[in-house]
């Protein structure tokens, strides 16, 4: 299996360099690993002597994710209990794109649709500002159709309730004051409303919510609108 040959030639680098953070790395995708080939006891061993090499580097993000990444493995091996105490414990206002998503596929499945909903919209919003670094359509097409992770974010998204349309706008960087060409607009996704603006009685709040957030959403994704 050319994978594990690799994570096996960087282990043998990680122990021939001494490296901290690399002894971490290699952890980390060897808990992935077992984790992809369904091998859940070792995936947690493997998060777990991650996460420690995290903590002595003082990587805290990364600490905070392989209690992310063991949830998973006890939401897998069904105990939905373990999976939201160490998904709770990791997620945080900081809290990374991975910690977040999972903890949205921990609390759907522990029946706690609030703490779900809002989980996803952190991934979702922390997508955003990922995709927006993107320098074009393409790439930014290729963010969220190439890498697993935010592919998996786009499509629960999708499928949460939130009504979507898809508009054209001038990028941020577009000059003003003439026509624009077509290299100088890019595509932007806006979220046109959400359960949560239903709870808004108030007409005019509900309308400046959802104004704001199509300001943000096209902002995030490098547009002017």
């Amino acid at each position: 299996d050319l994978a594990r040959e690799h994570l096996d030639a960087a282990a043998a680098l990680a122990d021939r360099l001494q490296y901290p953070s690399l002894f971490a790395n290699v952890a980390y995708r060897q808990g992935e690993w077992h984790l992809a080939a369904d091998d859940l006891p070792r995936a947690r061993l493997s998060f777990q002597q991650a996460q420690e090499l995290y903590r002595e580097a003082g990587w805290s993000d990364f600490v905070d994710e392989m209690s992310s990444c063991e949830a998973v493995c006890c939401l897998q091996q069904g105990d939905l209990a373990e999976a939201a105490r160490l998904s709770s414990a990791a997620i945080k206002d900081g809290a990374t794109l991975k910690i977040a998503f999972y903890h949205h596929r921990i609390m759907s499945a522990v029946g706690d649709p609030d703490q779900a909903r809002q989980a996803l919209i952190k991934a979702w919003d922390l997508l955003q500002r990922r995709v927006a670094t993107a320098p074009d359509d393409t790439c930014r097409n290729a963010l969220y159709e190439l890498v697993p992770l935010h592919k998996a974010v786009r499509e629960a998204w999708f499928h949460a309730g939130f009504r979507r349309h898809t508009v054209l706008l001038p990028r941020l960087d577009a000059p003003t004051g003439r026509p624009l060409k077509d290299d100088e607009m890019t595509t932007v996704e806006w979220t046109l409303s959400t359960p949560e603006d239903d709870a808004i009685t108030a007409r005019a709040e509900r309308r400046r919510t959802q104004i704001l957030r199509l300001l943000q959403e096209a902002r995030l994704q490098g547009a002017a609108p």
